[in-house]
């Protein structure tokens, strides 16, 4: 067991991802603030794909070792 500082996004990986999420939230709460938890998928696996500036991989790459398919991926031919 480990502790961290409460509110301290350097060392609290919870935090980071909360200081992420909270204009993202309040971004759709403003625009259908009945709706906004149907686009939590969409939002997580947004952040799940986005690179990351320390790494330049993103998340999923990181944890899978290849970049998860989009769903623009689904819609377009694989390259030969």
């Amino acid at each position: 067991h480990q502790r961290t500082p409460l509110y301290h996004p350097q060392s609290n990986l919870s935090e980071r991802i909360n200081r992420t999420l909270k204009p993202i939230l309040a971004s759709l709460a403003h625009n259908d603030s009945k709706a906004w938890d149907l686009k939590l998928s969409q939002i997580a696996f947004a952040l799940r794909t986005a690179p990351s500036e320390s790494t330049d991989n993103s998340p999923a790459f990181l944890m899978f070792g290849r970049h998860p398919r989009q769903p623009l991926d689904l819609l377009l031919p694989s390259p030969a």
